[in-house]
């Protein structure tokens, strides 16, 4: 298990972890959520309870008219200025917190990011957006990661997820304080293959910053370094990407391997490319390859363990998702 120190910090709605603060005074917990508490430390927020709109109580609906309201479902009490004035409130308070990743309760008006049903007047639904809550969040966190919990239920946006939480995590610790150049230097250095699998512009882009970072005041380098990884790391999944990254990592051994074992990790990586067996698996070939010839440099990778090994994110095939 990690230690509490070390991992990253989650703001996550409050039922999903077995909360009793739905309207209707029951939970929404989450078993991937729950599984979840052995890797990183939760700190629960539910909006309409901390605005005082109490347990239970009535069910709420964001209404447009011109203007966002946000109206009991039952009598159509406005509860607009509660919720808005909490939601000032709280995100100045997690504004000055660290804090590595959210995830919100789905179709809730206030904490949704995604699946909140907007509705006219009339009582017709019209589409979906972010809860009154939700979308303040995404509107001020642009670094760590906000997911809702039933998009997690998904293999890729799960992975994407906590790459993007880890990722941030090692951020956040690498510039708690002010790095020295050769500090940035190294964590550049051990992140090279992860960002390579996922955006080599941005790769590129850091590796200039990292070379030069003289021309940057420290605070305006911390901003844009942070900015730009994350947005790489939270890329789409590229097949292609991994399939580059793991052929050059190979390039580091080939000359020592066996014929049999050439030919053995080249048959692996060909059923990775056709989608027939999950990322792990090629990179567990890959990695008894590394640690069999002692490759140091690639070895301090955090390609090979962005997020704990144990929550086996890596386990899919993209044709089966």
């Amino acid at each position: 298990m990690i230690a509490l120190s070390e991992r990253p910090r989650i703001i996550v709605s409050a039922c999903l972890l077995g909360n009793l603060v739905r309207f209707n005074g029951n939970h929404s917990r989450d078993k991937f959520i729950i599984r979840l508490q052995d890797f990183v430390n939760f700190d629960t927020t539910c909006p309409e309870v901390e605005a005082g709109m109490g347990i239970p109580r009535e069910p709420i609906r964001i209404v447009e008219d011109g203007t966002t309201k946000v109206l009991g479902v039952q009598t159509s009490k406005d509860y607009t200025n509660v919720l808005n004035e909490f939601t000032s409130r709280k995100i100045s308070n997690l504004q000055k917190q660290e804090i590595d990743g959210f995830i919100m309760k789905q179709k809730s008006p206030s904490c949704g990011i995604f699946s909140v049903k907007n509705y006219l007047p009339n009582g017709h639904p019209q589409g979906r957006r972010a809860g009154i809550f939700g979308q303040k969040l995404v509107e001020e966190f642009s670094n760590p990661p906000i997911e809702e919990e039933g998009r997690l239920n998904d293999p890729v946006l799960r992975e994407v997820f906590l790459r993007g939480v880890y990722a941030h995590h090692r951020l956040r610790m690498l510039f708690k304080e002010e790095p020295s150049a050769r500090q940035i230097v190294e964590f550049h250095s051990k992140e090279k293959l992860l960002l390579l699998a996922h955006c080599q512009r941005s790769y590129r882009h850091l590796g200039k910053m990292v070379s030069n970072p003289n021309g940057y005041r420290p605070s305006e380098f911390r901003e844009e370094y942070i900015g730009t990884f994350m947005s790489a790391i939270r890329s789409k999944y590229s097949h292609k990407n991994h399939v580059n990254v793991i052929q050059h990592c190979f390039g580091y051994v080939k000359r020592d391997v066996t014929s049999a074992t050439k030919r053995h990790f080249m048959q692996v990586l060909q059923q990775y490319e056709q989608q027939i067996i999950p990322l792990s698996s090629v990179l567990t070939v890959m990695e008894s390859l590394i640690e069999q010839y002692q490759i140091d440099y690639l070895k301090q990778q955090t390609y090979f363990s962005p997020y704990p090994n144990e929550l086996k994110l890596r386990n899919f095939t993209l044709g089966a998702t």
